[in-house]
């Protein structure tokens, strides 16, 4: 797992040097691409693992492992969405548009 990460480039290369992100370019950083792209990357990541995995792990354990990586990316996409949703970067699924007379 610590080899293939070593391998992934970032897709926020908008970090600074110390690894966190500005201000300026944070909502560039939570945009739907963005985040398509790390998860896209993530799910590369995971299906080489999980072939690398096949040489030490039970056929049980490389299921239970594949359930967990498919879990974990499951909620980081949550995460991430309902991030951008609150920090105003993604649009949420029930907002309404306002009436007339509402500002």
């Amino acid at each position: 797992m610590k080899q293939e990460s070593k391998g992934m480039t970032s897709v926020f290369s908008e970090t600074t040097v110390d690894g966190s992100a500005t201000v300026a370019n944070f909502q560039a950083m939570m945009s739907e691409d963005k985040m398509n792209e790390l998860f896209k990357q993530q799910e590369e990541m995971n299906q080489r693992v999980l072939e690398r995995a096949k040489t030490v792990l039970t056929p049980e354990q490389l299921e239970a492992f594949a359930a967990h990586q498919s879990s974990q990316l499951q909620m980081q996409r949550m995460g991430m969405s309902m991030a951008a949703k609150m920090f105003g970067t993604q649009k949420s699924d029930n907002s309404a548009p306002a009436g007339p007379g509402v500002r």
